[in-house]
């Protein structure tokens, strides 16, 4: 009786692909043995056997296997110091405009004047072993910088103003926000730069004639016209140039994964998530007794350009209950909440909080857009700014409790609100700000999110912004509910 097994899919395909670039690289082989041939000269174009022969000949000697251990330690210290400057020089370029003004006529001469230039430059103010060095670091300063410098541009300003108001530390702000967003551009630029780098130490060991390294025997085989020589430590070059390109993108898959732990927080051998998370972070803060802001807004006015948004609007919040701030698109309503959290400043008029025991007024604020981290699950982003508890409470009163550990891609739209309103709720404060909480989310699933706001409101305030004046919002019941509606400002 025969028994068929079916080969896995993956390793199906890991053969095919195998043997797709063997068939390639046979092809060429065989490409270059017609064209010794056809020269027939082998000082011009050995065969490949006569390259093969030299080659094995070279893999036993001792001298061999030091210029490789030469050549690569040099050029990935000149690779890993131009990443390090690099990067650092990025965050600082960004950061201040006068070294951005001061660096960038060094990186445009770096760009514009061709390798063989500074290897010659360098031959006059380095050491013959520095050589490689020094010129791998010139080639990889520019690309790490250039594309790291892209990548904190392109980091999410809402997302950092997100930060801001869940009182991000400056590193948990890079660990969480930033790092995530530079990644990708710096895996790109690592890659091409060490592309860029081998290449370019190897021609700096060949044009300096630097004994005891890959680029040395090719110079000497060159003087010396021992082409089949020449041809094999070229061909070690690229196997090598393979071989580093292979370990890099294992090490970027390693990166990756380690990046991904790193951002979560830290968890201890035998603990659960919800116990490590509970032990980083502190206890939930939701309505203080005796530290509960009255808010006071005189006369404030907010401008973009010439169309006025705010113009003269002046109200005494409560200490306590729900305002509902409704009116047409475009009457400043996102805006007064902005002016409220501090993201912007009025342009004239005052905002002030009356804490009963003094200090620093807390605000937790729910967005307009959702701002969740992409990389985080759901009890993750939840948990950000507050114990594991805390979050866990409010993902289950949400309805979200067998959602927690999932990744927040996988969620639906309404689910994804969900997830906002309740980290929102379990950060807690002296002051909670709503811009259109509710949208996307069914009645059932509002129900009990629409409880646990009007019980915090009983002793924190609360205000909710609606755009929607077609489906009016149904008020929470409250005993200090009150309805703010604006008036669009005529332009300037």
């Amino acid at each position: 009786m025969r028994v068929f097994t079916t080969m896995p899919p993956k390793i199906k395909s890991r053969l095919k692909k195998t043997a797709a670039y063997a068939a390639v690289a046979v092809f060429w082989i065989l490409v270059w043995q017609i064209a010794s041939v056809v020269v027939n000269q082998e000082i011009l174009l050995p065969s490949p056997a006569a390259v093969l022969s030299v080659l094995q000949d070279l893999i036993v000697t001792v001298e061999f296997w030091i210029a490789i251990f030469a050549t690569i330690i040099r050029i990935l210290l000149g690779f890993a110091l131009g990443v390090v400057f690099g990067t650092a020089m990025a965050a600082a370029t960004y950061k201040f405009t006068t070294v951005r003004m001061l660096f960038y006529p060094f990186l445009s001469a770096v760009r514009a004047v061709p390798v063989a230039s500074f290897i010659i430059l360098a031959l006059v103010w380095f050491k013959t072993w520095q050589l490689s060095v020094v010129v791998t670091f010139l080639m990889t300063v520019p690309v790490i910088w250039s594309n790291v410098f892209a990548g904190i541009k392109s980091t999410d300003p809402k997302l950092l103003e997100m930060g801001k108001v869940f009182g991000f530390g400056k590193m948990k702000m890079i660990r969480l926000i930033i790092i995530p967003a530079v990644f990708p551009f710096f895996i790109s630029a690592t890659a091409t730069a060490l592309g860029f780098a081998w290449k370019s130490g190897v021609a700096a060991e060949v044009i300096g004639a630097s004994s005891g390294t890959i680029g040395g025997q090719l110079y000497e085989s060159k003087i010396y016209l021992e082409t089949p020589s020449m041809f094999a430590w070229t061909l070690t070059v690229i196997l090598l140039s393979i071989l580093l390109e292979k370990n890099f993108a294992a090490m970027t898959a390693l990166t990756g994964k380690i990046k991904r732990r790193y951002m979560k927080p830290f968890k201890k051998a035998g603990q659960t998530v919800s116990a490590a998370l509970s032990a980083l972070s502190k206890p939930p803060q939701i309505a203080k007794t005796g530290k509960k802001p009255l808010l006071s807004i005189q006369s404030i006015s907010k401008s973009y350009g010439k169309i006025r948004v705010l113009d003269n609007f002046s109200f005494n919040f409560p200490q306590s209950g729900i305002v509902y701030i409704t009116g047409r698109s475009g009457s400043g309503k996102t805006t007064l909440l902005r002016l409220i959290a501090g993201l912007e400043a009025p342009d004239s008029g005052e905002i002030n909080f009356n804490l009963i025991n003094g200090g620093n007024s807390k605000i937790s604020v729910v967005f307009q857009e959702d701002r969740l981290l992409a990389k985080l699950n759901v009890l993750e982003n939840t948990s950000v700014a507050s114990s594991a508890e805390a979050a866990q409470h409010q993902l289950a009163i949400a309805g979200l409790a067998d959602k927690m550990y999932s990744p927040v891609s996988d969620l639906s739209g309404g689910m994804v609100r969900r997830v906002s309103l309740a980290r929102s709720l379990a950060y807690g404060g002296d002051l909670f700000l709503m811009d259109e909480p509710f949208k996307g989310i069914d009645e059932k699933s509002l129900a009990p999110i629409l409880k646990e706001i009007e019980k915090i409101s009983r002793t924190t305030l609360v205000i909710i912004v609606t755009h929607d004046q077609l489906q009016p919002i149904k008020p929470i019941k409250s005993e200090n509910s009150k309805m703010i509606t604006l008036v669009v400002p005529e332009e300037v």
